[in-house]
């Protein structure tokens, strides 16, 4: 009674729901592997937001977008409703202007000729259905290249457009008061995020009317700082002067390098070096986060 599909971009079978010892199920499991160099293993997506216990549901995968689509199914208050999208290991409810209504057992799948869903059949609360459901599902979903990242660090936004009818226009919001009307827009934050993070919205209106708001939480922590010393600052050649470097906040993991400016470095945090000929030699100390920050 679960509903079940391959994903094709990560190459694992999907499966939702279904009926257990306890009544309804609403759990996302993935089987990996099954050939000469994976073994077969069930991984269970665990996410704070998923479609309500069901079983009968349909089922099917989008190789066109490269999401899959969840529809109806038999819940605890009877024959659901409503259309869930799973896409990049997170489930979402969508409302598409025209749906097909409440119905449990039926078949579904998507023709990429025309880049659109069928639907047949299946059970009504009223009894079995028949007719023929085609439509198309504009979606949309917001990524950022850095997450977290650190205060003052440009993060490129950009999004992902499933179907509807171009030419689209785009409306960004930042969480922290700015917005933007740019398909692919750079933000930094002046602060680090408050609990929870900054609530990122996208809006996208395509040219048929239709439009579709995603969301993104994104972390961000407090700005890169370092500090660097050097003693003794006056040294004879071959005697050697201890450098010390040292960072706070960012957004680890970290790398660090020296450079003395006779041509050597180090990528010791503390290193010693000695100078082999007198002059006036500039060191310098590098970090480089991994908020965007060096």
């Amino acid at each position: 009674y679960a509903g079940v599909t391959f994903d094709l971009v990560n190459n694992t079978m999907l499966l939702f729901g279904g009926v257990g010892p306890s009544g309804y199920l609403n759990d996302t499991w993935e089987l990996h592997g099954g050939n000469a160099t994976t073994p077969v293993r069930w991984t269970q997506d665990v996410r704070s937001v998923a479609p309500s216990r069901r079983a009968n549901a349909t089922l099917v995968w989008d190789q066109v977008a490269r999401y899959a689509i969840l529809l109806g199914g038999n819940g605890l208050s009877g024959i659901l409703g409503g259309m869930w999208v799973f896409l990049r290991g997170n489930w979402s409810a969508e409302a598409p202007a025209s749906t097909p209504d409440s119905r449990t057992g039926a078949v579904a799948v998507f023709d990429p000729a025309d880049y659109t869903w069928v639907l047949f059949g299946g059970l009504r609360p009223t009894g079995p259905v028949g007719g023929t459901w085609e439509w198309a599902l504009f979606i949309v979903r917001a990524f950022g290249s850095l997450t977290p990242l650190d205060a003052t660090a440009v993060e490129p936004f950009y999004p992902t457009v499933f179907l509807g009818v171009p030419p689209y226009t785009f409306y960004w919001t930042f969480g922290d008061g700015a917005s933007s009307h740019l398909r692919t827009p750079d933000h930094a934050y002046a602060a680090p995020s408050p609990p929870g993070g900054y609530q990122i919205s996208l809006t996208v209106n395509d040219s048929a009317t239709n439009h579709s708001t995603t969301f993104l939480n994104l972390t961000v922590n407090p700005a890169l700082t370092i500090n660097a010393s050097g003693s003794p600052t006056v040294v004879d050649p071959g005697v050697p002067v201890a450098f010390t470097g040292a960072y706070s906040a960012g957004t680890g993991p970290y790398s660090y390098a020296w450079t003395f400016g006779d041509g050597t470095s180090s990528s010791s945090l503390s290193p010693q070096h000695s100078y082999a000929t007198p002059g006036t030699y500039a060191a310098t100390f590098w970090v480089n986060d991994s908020g965007g920050m060096s």
